[in-house]
């Protein structure tokens, strides 16, 4: 435990690296997905706070994991359903309407 106190960056590439494994399995059709990553942080902090461990990170690494998520949510879900959504004749002119307003 002290040795992961130690280096947060190799903490933080685990857990991560450990949520994508976990989101990926699926047990008779069913898997976790996005919420093995919350499970898993729960699953390491608990007994790391208890521990006194605390993760310090520098102020480009949490800017970094931020644009990385908002990119990822951005253009995985709500970005591509936009476009769909723009394609069509009348949410088009609802678009030119409220651009005109």
């Amino acid at each position: 435990m002290q040795f992961l106190a130690e280096n947060t960056y190799i903490l933080l590439f685990l857990v991560v690296g450990l949520s994508v494994a976990a989101g990926k399995l699926n047990i008779k059709g069913y898997g976790l997905g996005m919420a093995a990553a919350i499970i898993l942080g729960c699953a390491v902090s608990l007994p790391a706070s208890s521990a006194g461990v605390k993760l310090q990170l520098d102020e480009f690494t949490k800017s970094l994991f931020y644009y990385l998520f908002m990119y990822g949510v951005g253009l995985g879900n709500a970005g591509a359903s936009l476009l769909e959504q723009l394609t069509g004749i009348i949410a088009l002119k609802i678009f030119l309407v409220g651009f005109v307003a």
